[in-house]
Formats: C-alpha cells, structure tokens, sequence
C-alpha cells in the first residue's frame, strides 16, 4: 500500500492517463486483497475505502519500524486522543479513560463548528457503578492531543428516519478555530502553538501555519450528495 500510493503521488503531475490507470488498478488490487468488496465494480463507502487504507498503512509501517528506525508512519498525522470522563448521577463518581482516534463522525448541520460542538456536547448513557444504585451516567470528550491533519467524516444518513439520505448544505470555513473545543485551550498553553486548522483547496493541500505544528483539515464538500470531506474513529 505504501508502494502504490508512493508511486501515485510521483505520477501526480503525469500526463500519462495510461500509467495512472494502472497504479490506480494496482491500488485497488492491493486493497481488495484484504476486503474482497472492493475486488469489483460496485459503488462501495467511501469512509470505510479510507479507514481500511489507513489500517493498512498503520500496519506496513508499523512493520517497517522493525527493520528500520527512522521509519515513520505516515498515518500518525492523523491520529490523537479523546479524553472522556464518565460521571454517575447518583452518586458523583467518575471515571476517566484515553482512547485513540483517527478521525471524528459529526452529524450534518448547518456549520462545521455547529457540528463539532454538537459532537462534545455531554451525552447520557447507562452504566454499572460502584455505587449499585446508578445506573445512568453523564459523559463528556476533550481533546487529550491534536493531529497534525484532522479527518471530519460528515454523516449524511438520517438512521432515525429510514436511512434517508440528507441534502442540506453545511458551511465550512476557509479558517476553523478549536480554541474554544474542550480540552485544547489546555493544549494550546503547553504547545505555545496555534490550534486554527486551515481549509485548503482541492488542488493544493497546505499546512496551516503554526508557530509549533502544522494543522490543516483535509477539503470537505457538503452539496447535495456530492462526495464529502471526512470523521472521529476509534483505531
């Protein structure tokens, strides 16, 4: 998988069609040797075409870290941490855990933010507590570290509603700001570095600038069922 994508991104700039083709056919090839769906010609998800490449890349170059120490991961630029603190409403007792993501799943709204804040919003849930008495517990995420690029998969299906398919348009910033997320103010004073992702255009992916790190979101497209940008996954 490194080798495919390692030679497409060096035929970028090709104007052979001819050859485009076939490392886009040895991409797939090589893909739909672990999951056999993407062997044909039907429409598949696209969210879970991305996820299984990055499985695929996590595990190459977690192998290659044996043979090779200076080898790094490329799909470390996407990952982070979600720290979430579950509290029982009845007796106050919480318990806190670190999990590992690659991207976050955000409902569609009418903004990017709406939808990000919507994301970190506490949620109820049932538990087991200590106590024996709770039995529901309110729960809260922070960003416990930042990527370097962040993955948004927009969820455009309504499951309450039949599976229907949503239209609506969202409103994505040229400049999306995470200072007021839960959790990165505290990160923003350890790094002395920016938490703003920039939005870059389809054609040329930059880093946002930084005085730390480099951040950017990858484009996302919102238009009637068009292809969209991006999710928080666990890994």
């Amino acid at each position: 998988m490194l080798r495919c994508l390692a030679e497409l991104q060096q035929a970028r700039l090709s104007s052979s069609k001819k050859q485009k083709k076939q490392l886009l056919r040895a991409l797939k090839s090589c893909l739909s040797a672990r999951c056999p769906a993407f062997d044909g010609y039907d429409q598949e998800d696209a969210h879970e075409f991305l996820m299984l490449i990055l499985l695929q890349l996590k595990e190459e170059g977690e192998a290659l870290r044996t043979t090779c120490v200076s080898s790094i991961c490329p799909v470390e630029h996407f990952e982070f941490q979600l720290k979430s603190v579950r509290t029982c409403t009845s007796c106050g007792l919480q318990v806190s855990r670190v999990e590992d993501f690659n991207h976050l799943s955000i409902n569609l709204r009418s903004t990017l933010a709406h939808s990000l804040h919507a994301y970190f919003q506490p949620t109820d849930i049932e538990i087991s507590c200590e106590c024996e008495q709770g039995c529901r517990a309110s729960e809260v995420q922070e960003f416990s570290t930042l990527p370097r690029v962040l993955i948004l998969h927009v969820m455009r299906f309504d499951m309450l509603d039949y599976g229907e398919k949503l239209k609506d348009r969202m409103d994505i910033p040229a400049q999306l700001d995470l200072s007021d997320f839960p959790g990165v103010a505290s990160l923003g004073k350890q790094s002395s570095g920016s938490t703003s992702f920039q939005a870059s255009p389809r054609s040329s992916l930059r880093p946002g600038v930084s005085t730390h790190r480099p951040l950017q979101t990858a484009w996302c497209c919102v238009s009637f069922g068009e292809q969209l940008g991006q999710r928080p996954l666990h890994q």
